[in-house]
């Protein structure tokens, strides 16, 4: 009921001829032409916006001899023509555009958004996201049965920008938006390849040219008749020539795909197809089972295409296509990091599923394995059922060493108990501190260094101090004539007692003190903290020598003299008075001068005196007798007490 009009070459509103841009609805119905979008104006720039997105404000530039057509779904397609570009440029096109009515939209779809651009054709019959037909007006299209786009020949630009007659024939493909270069040349000028009327051939192209009539029959075969342009001269000229292309009048082809029987190994995409002559196939991939892995097609035994997926393209005969495999290779390669070695084949092939040979990380002097960067503990590894290739490091850790320093009762530790360090390290110092009374013997492993501080330390090490109570020397010695009873060199223990020493006096002597002031004797020493040496001080007795005289007599001499034990006294001399004579000493002594030797005791003694009798006349025998007798008594009776006076160490004299 409507159709639809886009710019062109023509009048604008102010009478000014050139390239228009405008769109233009006709409704059949009524009659009515309704302005939809573009400029009333003409040369008009292109609002390109953003590639893909339907924006309000693009629009095509002004142009003319354009390709535009619609598809089943609606949306208007409009491509290439003579025109301008994003910068007011005028020239050759080769934009792609899409217009839905609905909305009164332009999208910019492909292509560049400046003029005189050239052609990339790539592959021949392969699609390719970057294919594009150079710039150019006046090109011929068809839509094929699919809805895909034909385009042919025109005027513009091929692959180096060379402006002139193009016999190129592309396909678009509006769902994907790629382009695929399907016959002619990628040069411009090119003459016609006539081949016979009536018969189809590869080799039969016509020749560039511009104008030409193109349409599709209800079979799908699209026609094209004249233009302006080359025939099979050199020559451009109008021509008269009528072409028809039809992928049906082509010989087809089987093309097949197969594995290789690997098992597991599977094929993606129709493995058996059909294509006409010069044609593409469709895309195929051979999918590995896990332990395999793609190598490469192979056709007739030999190689054919690493590609995965393959296109075949261009198919000019049937074929067997062959995807071979292999089973995968895995690298096992162990790496030892610093400070150790890898004992073992540190890089190994494996097939998959199969196991690798036993490594071993071993660490240097000093230090030790830690993991593997996998995250394996083991330091020795095999590993089995491989399925994928390993590449591990071993890592080593320096040895720590731990210092333990303990310390038996009543001592202290002055430093770290406990010490970390490492291979090679020295430790910190540390002391081991008594207690009053007690020392620092040695420490368990022997050492009697304190201070002590582990140098290179290569080994944990635990050690205790032992401490030991203080032994004190007690000796008991003598001054003077004596002797000591009891044990004379002890040993005691801090705080403890000493065992019971006595000052014994030798013969003459007496005990006096000892050395340290104490007379306590016998002696026990208490409570020790210090070493003692003392002497028994002894002294040679002292005996008094007393000498005196009874009635009727004196002494002649020292009466009272003090002498050490075995010494002498001075001589004394018992002197009577006139009429007097000496008699005795009271202890026995019958001389009257006396000097006592050896003093062994105290000497208290009294000389004795009596009258001196004068002669007496006779007078008879009785009276002698009686005399006698009564002197011989008294003279027994001064002895007898003499002797018990010496019992009693002092002697006395007289009566």
């Amino acid at each position: 009921d409507v159709f639809w009009i886009f710019g062109g070459y023509g009048i604008d509103e102010n009478s000014q001829m050139g390239a228009l841009n405008d769109v233009w609805k006709y409704d059949c119905s009524t009659g009515d032409w309704t302005w939809m979008k573009g400029a009333k104006q003409f040369n008009q720039k292109g609002q390109y916006g953003t590639q893909g997105v339907a924006e309000s404000g693009s629009t095509p530039g002004g142009r003319s001899y354009a390709v535009a057509w619609k598809e089943t779904l609606g949306t208007v397609w409009l491509f290439s023509g003579l025109g301008y570009d994003s910068a007011a440029t005028r020239g050759y096109l080769n934009d792609l555009w899409a217009y839905d009515s609905s909305t009164n939209t332009w999208t910019w779809m492909k292509g560049p958004s400046i003029s005189g651009q050239p052609g990339v054709y790539g592959e021949l019959g392969v699609p390719a996201a970057d294919n594009s037909p150079g710039g150019r007006s006046y090109a011929a299209n068809w839509l094929d049965e699919s809805g895909e786009l034909w385009l042919f020949g025109g005027y513009g630009h091929d692959r180096v920008t060379d402006e002139a007659y193009l016999n190129d024939l592309w396909r678009l493909d509006t769902s994907t938006l790629t382009w695929t270069w399907m016959k002619g040349k990628a040069l411009v000028n090119s003459v016609g390849t006539y081949g016979t009327k009536g018969t189809a051939a590869l080799a039969n192209t016509p020749g560039s040219r511009m104008y030409g009539v193109s349409w599709a029959d209800t079979s799908g075969a699209l026609w094209l008749f004249g233009g302006t342009g080359y025939g099979r001269t050199a020559t451009p000229g109008l021509l008269n020539d009528l072409w028809r292309w039809a992928d049906a009048q082509l010989p087809a082809y089987t093309v097949t795909f197969q594995t290789d029987d690997t098992e597991g190994a599977a094929l993606i995409g129709v493995t058996s197809q059909t294509i006409v002559h010069g044609q593409n196939a469709t895309p195929v991939s051979a999918e590995a089972p896990a332990s395999h892995h793609f190598v490469r097609w192979s056709k007739g035994g030999a190689p054919y295409s690493t590609a995965n997926p393959l296109t075949v393209t261009n198919v000019t005969a049937a074929m067997t296509l062959v995807a071979n495999f292999a089973i995968n290779l895995y690298s096992l390669k162990y790496t030892a990091g610093e400070h150790g070695v890898i004992q073992g084949t540190a890089e190994q092939w494996v097939n998959h599923g199969s196991s690798g040979s036993s490594v071993l990380a071993e660490a240097m002097l000093g230090y030790h394995f830690v993991t593997w960067s996998d995250g394996l503990l083991a330091a020795e590894r095999i590993d089995t059922d491989v399925t994928a290739s390993i590449d591990v490091t071993a890592e080593f850790a320096i040895n720590q060493y731990t210092l333990s320093y303990s310390i038996q009762e009543h001592g202290t530790l002055i430093g770290l108990a406990t010490q970390k360090v490492s291979h090679g390290d020295n430790g910190v110092p540390v002391t081991a501190s008594a207690e009053t009374g007690y020392h620092f013997v040695r420490w368990s492993d022997g050492v009697t260094e304190n201070p002590r501080a582990e140098q290179n330390v290569t080994s944990d090490m635990s050690v205790s101090a032992e401490i030991g109570i203080n032994q004190y020397a007690l000796n008991y010695a003598t001054e003077g004539d004596g002797s000591i009873s009891g044990d004379t060199a002890q040993s005691v223990a801090y705080g403890g007692s000493g065992t019971a020493v006595t000052a014994v006096p030798g013969l003459g002597s007496h005990f006096v003190s000892w050395s340290d002031g104490s007379t306590a004797n016998p002696r026990i020493d208490v409570n020790i903290t210090e070493a003692l040496s003392v002497a028994a001080v002894f002294a040679l007795n002292e005996y008094a020598l007393v000498y005196a005289a009874g009635p009727n007599g004196t002494i002649s001499g020292p009466v009272n003299q003090t002498v050490a034990h075995g010494s002498s006294g001075a001589a004394v001399c018992a002197v009577p008075d006139p009429g007097y004579k000496f008699t005795l000493w009271s202890d026995g002594c019958a001389s009257a001068s006396r000097a006592d030797q050896n003093v062994t005791g105290n000497i208290q003694v009294e000389a004795y005196f009596e009258i001196e009798v004068p002669p007496v006349i006779p007078v008879g025998r009785w009276t002698d007798l009686v005399l006698m007798f009564g002197f011989g008594i008294l003279a027994v009776w001064r002895l007898i007490r003499a002797r018990t006076n010496l019992s009693d160490g002092i002697k006395r004299g007289g009566w």
